[in-house]
């Protein structure tokens, strides 16, 4: 029985894969680092290919990213570990809590910042070898030349073989999220209509959304620390991912104000909420083509009017006393779901806007 390990290692065993191509120039990294370390005979030769193997990603962007935040953390935690031996001299024992005090911040900033991660990282281990060593600090200088050269090893595999540009995947990534955020969006709307507020589908949907978020802001943090961008175009990435989390957000929201209607929309409202739903559908659905193939899509839903339309119908009905009978609670939650709807609209504007600006800059 073919085990899914081996079917994908078919399926991606040719030269044209980014897979495969990323797993030989890694190994070419790392035989390369590793031949540096004999021939140049450095005492801590090991530095060297952990260095290339670190960095290594598959896209350009995401090796000069890692590459430049792990330079930057070693050089600033070899420092930090040499300035503290020597200035302490032979008092040796104080170094122990300090190694203990590294080691903790190595493991509570691994999660939250890569260069400061390094940094304590480096500092505990320049500590560690002064601690057993009588000229350890050396070893820190030591360290900071081995990283160097790993990384420029590192770097250097990847703009010469075969380089995967991550900006390539920009436009792959924004369609990807806008369509995670137009599905969210679509159970939601079918749950309100249908009175339903359970969270066997909305949790697992939710988390859908947030790994395509993370995995976007990675895409787009990638593509912007490679070069031939320009700087408007970094800006607008950022931008465009804000946007993006704003209606992450919205859509949450928008969750809390259907679990808080407890019940179908009013019997007066429910047609016009329906195709107030719909046309955001049709807003959604027409970002997600237009990120992908905006050369093949129409003309672009009014959602401005949209709203009018229902605000219209509100106030008519409003004047006619259909809401004098409705508790307060209920009327708020209205405005609110309306208030949600309208704000996403104007969100998905922005992000049209974003995502032309981008093209432009990159035809230019």
């Amino acid at each position: 029985m073919t085990t899914p390990a081996i079917v994908k290692l078919r399926k991606e065993l040719r030269f044209n894969s980014p897979v495969f191509r990323h797993a030989l120039r890694s190994a070419f990294a790392v035989t390369l680092a590793i031949a540096a370390s004999h021939i140049l005979n450095l005492h801590h030769g090991i530095w060297l290919p952990i260095s290339v193997l670190v960095i290594m990603r598959p896209s350009l962007g995401g090796t000069l990213r890692i590459g430049w935040n792990r330079l930057l953390g070693t050089v600033i935690g070899a420092s930090i570990g040499i300035g503290m031996l020597l200035s302490l001299g032979e008092h040796h024992g104080i170094l122990i809590p300090l190694i203990l005090a590294a080691l903790f911040l190595t493991l509570f900033l691994k999660v939250y910042n890569y260069t400061a991660y390094i940094t304590a990282l480096t500092t505990m281990v320049v500590l560690a070898l002064g601690l057993i060593m009588p000229m350890g600090w050396k070893l820190g200088m030591v360290r900071i030349l081995d990283t160097f050269l790993g990384v420029g090893i590192g770097v250097g595999c990847a703009f010469l073989l075969w380089p995967t540009r991550a900006r390539k995947s920009i436009r792959r990534e924004t369609k990807k999220t806008l369509c995670a955020l137009e599905k969210h969006f679509s159970l939601l709307a079918d749950h309100y209509l249908s009175g339903q507020t359970g969270n066997d589908s909305v949790i697992p949907s939710r988390i859908k959304v947030n790994e395509q978020l993370a995995e976007c802001r990675e895409s787009f943090r990638e593509a912007a620390a490679e070069p031939g961008l320009s700087s408007a175009q970094r800006q607008e990435l950022s931008r465009l991912l804000r946007t993006f989390s704003r209606i992450a957000d919205l859509l949450s929201a928008l969750y809390t104000v259907i679990t808080r209607a407890k019940g179908k929309p009013l019997p007066e409202i429910k047609k016009y909420t329906a195709t107030l739903l719909k046309e955001t559908r049709e807003l959604f659905s027409w970002m997600v083509s237009y990120a992908g193939s905006p050369e093949t899509c129409g003309d672009k839903p009014d959602h401005r009017s949209a709203i009018h339309r229902f605000l219209i119908m509100g106030s008519r009905l409003r004047s006619i006393g259909t809401f004098d009978k409705v508790p307060l609670q209920r009327r708020n939650n209205i405005s609110a779901l309306v208030w949600n709807i309208r704000t996403i609209g104007a969100e998905l504007d922005l992000a049209h806007e974003r995502i032309t600006a981008l093209r432009k800059g990159r035809k230019n």
